[in-house]
């Protein structure tokens, strides 16, 4: 597979004297010009190449690691549709400071590309899928032998990344009944154990008795009880400067909506609200396999959302684990609920900083789409680093206002909080809704409901369950430790 830039009177990188005049006639004729998306192919005879993929890159100095992610990504798709089972492909020449990003977006475009959930299809459809791509070289030009050691690790690293956001993409596209609370503690212990993960997995009783008021209510309405899953990674890394990171993940395995019951249309996608849990799994495995030098603390709280006798309802006055009150108006409000206790559990642990992913809103699809993640923080440090973070890894964010005004909304007239702020700034309010619970501890709120559920294919993610936010979130930790 060979680049063209627009305007481009050859490859970028020359292969032999009969390949390289026959891609420049194909540009004279103009069957290829380099514009973005461009593509011919050629089948030569007697080279050790079965054909020769030509594609434009559009113009060469607008050639960027996203750019370049995007564009792996579809010569994935490309390479499938023509049953190639290896592909050498070629990256353009780009500055030296440039090299690695580059590198890393087309390891990532190309494998993320890669992802199918299939192993529920009958034997009939399994043997009528396309045959994926086995192997990948790269090829860059003018490397020395240092640099290209260096750059082989990165790719390395980029693909035991990608090997997480597929863990946490499989786990979101798991049906409910495959993965209920019990179910997904499983699920966690076991990679814990195989990946050297201290792990610890905390039934209804226990909860219970730990004052977690609001995990303990939004899970009562379901035969499956809820859990609390800790999973610790690095302890020998915290040192006197509490390095600490705690990552909190909503592990909604089903949302009916509860009392407040959910209309049917979309519902089946409920099965994606443990999205923030996923995530908070994938990022675990990861920094466990590169071997990251920093305590980590993950911490998910489990529960189904379910109508029944035993369900929680709307009126009733929850106490959360740090005493605080909640008045619930809206059962189907129910992550912030079970977020704010695993907070509570996350600010005692005294971390340098919390980080929490969440399907939380509704409201967050309707201001963003399904490409943008929301971001409330109390920190701008935090905020300046999850930022720079999102641009390298490729998961954007977008910080939202938390102005004292969007308070008064969930401020309640019989409790200390309501657990919904009304329709309007809906994102806003149970972002500062959660912030209640992490003390002064530096946090960032991601809510990833936009983004963790696509509504169609991408080149990126062929299923609907997109693993966001373990690329952002493992990105910030590297740059920390």
């Amino acid at each position: 597979m060979l680049p063209i830039a627009e305007k481009g009177k050859k490859p970028l990188l020359s292969l032999s004297q009969k390949i390289d005049t026959k891609c420049t006639d194909l540009i004279k004729k103009k069957r290829v010009s380099g514009k973005s998306g461009e593509q011919a192919i050629f089948y030569p005879d007697n080279e050790k190449f079965e054909a020769v993929y030509l594609f434009g890159i559009g113009a060469l100095k607008e050639f960027s690691a996203q750019k370049a992610r995007s564009t792996a990504a579809s010569l994935y798709h490309d390479a499938e549709d023509h049953n190639f089972a290896s592909v050498a492909l070629a990256i353009p020449a780009v500055k030296e400071k440039e090299q690695k990003a580059v590198l890393r977006a087309v390891v990532d475009g190309f494998l993320s590309a890669s992802y199918r959930f299939d192993s529920y299809k009958g034997t009939k459809e399994q043997e009528k899928k396309k045959q994926p791509v086995k192997k990948l070289t790269i090829v860059l030009a003018g490397l020395s032998g240092s640099k290209l050691k260096e750059l082989k690790i990165t790719m390395s690293l980029q693909q035991k990344i990608c090997c997480g956001v597929f863990a946490a993409r499989d786990l979101a596209n798991t049906p409910s009944s495959d993965l209920t609370p019990p179910l997904l503690a499983d699920k966690a212990v076991e990679m814990c154990k195989k990946e050297g993960i201290k792990v610890s997995v905390f039934d209804k009783k226990k909860i219970k008795s730990m004052n977690m008021g609001c995990l303990s209510a939004v899970g009562r309405g379901s035969s499956s009880e809820p859990r609390l899953i800790i999973m610790e990674h690095g302890k020998e890394f915290k040192n006197e400067k509490n390095d600490t990171v705690a990552i909190v993940g909503k592990g909604i395995t089903f949302d009916s909506g509860g009392i407040s019951l959910k209309p049917g249309a979309g519902m089946d996608e409920m099965k994606m609200d443990m999205s923030g849990a996923a995530a908070v799994f994938g990022i675990m495995q990861t920094i466990a396999q590169i071997g990251l030098k920093r305590h980590v603390i993950g911490i998910i709280t489990s529960a189904e959302n379910m109508p029944s006798g035993a369900a929680y309802k709307p009126g009733d006055i929850l106490t959360a684990r740090n005493g605080k009150t909640i008045e619930v108006l809206n059962t189907d409000a129910e992550g912030r609920l079970i977020l704010s206790d695993a907070l509570c559990y996350a600010a005692e642990q005294k971390p340098k900083v919390i980080i929490d992913l969440a399907t939380l809103t509704g409201a967050c699809l309707v201001a963003l789409g399904t490409t943008v993640a929301a971001l409330i923080s109390n920190n701008d440090t935090l905020v300046k680093e999850m930022k720079e973070a999102s641009k390298s890894s490729g998961e954007q964010l977008w910080q939202l206002p938390s102005y004292d005004e969007f308070r008064e909304q969930i401020k309640s007239d019989i409790a200390d909080l309501k657990n919904v702020g009304g329709r309007n700034a809906g994102t806003i309010t149970a972002g500062l809704f959660l912030e209640e619970f992490v003390d002064d501890t530096p946090w960032a709120h991601i809510d990833i409901a936009g983004t963790a559920m696509q509504p169609k294919p991408t080149p990126l993610c062929s299923t609907k369950g997109s693993g966001f936010g373990v690329k952002l979130v493992v990105e910030y930790l590297q740059r920390k430790a």
